[in-house]
């Protein structure tokens, strides 16, 4: 199966919570093939760094965690920010926009997706507003939490 994660689904191969059960299966079945955004990494960082800020990891764990994401990214498939993945989320922001409430850096996450997506491929967000846009757009998705 073909599937794209989002950060908010991503990290839960790497922070115990609800839905790190099914992001491990999917991410450890071998037949699975993986994709993320380039933001996806930023993104994750960011999240590892709030984590850490909020005192739920320690200075280990941070480094340990990045250290082994860094290793685990030659598993996916990293679609790269271009002018082509700028210019689908402008074009996804006017056709869901005026209805749905979309941050900057999700409607990337779905313009990426859409330039990857191929039949069968599965966008995967624990991000229920995101899932949502997904769904609107045609998507097949899988949201971990529910």
């Amino acid at each position: 199966m073909n599937l794209f994660f989002d950060t908010s689904a991503l990290v839960k191969f790497y922070q115990e919570e609800e839905g790190t059960d099914l992001v491990s299966e999917l991410i450890l079945e071998r037949s699975n093939n993986l994709m993320i955004s380039e933001l996806a990494r930023l993104e994750f960082i960011s999240s590892l760094m709030r984590s850490y800020r909020n005192g739920e990891i320690d200075q280990g764990n941070l480094d340990e965690v990045i250290s082994g994401f860094n290793a685990d990214l030659q598993r996916f498939t990293v679609e790269y920010l271009n002018e082509k993945v700028l210019r689908k989320a402008e074009i996804i922001l006017r056709e869901v926009g005026g209805v749905l409430f979309l941050r900057t850096l999700d409607v990337l996450q779905l313009a990426a997706f859409q330039l990857i997506e191929g039949e069968g491929t599965c966008f995967v967000t624990s991000d229920s507003r995101l899932e949502k846009a997904a769904i609107k757009l045609g998507a097949k998705t899988i949201n971990p939490v529910q």
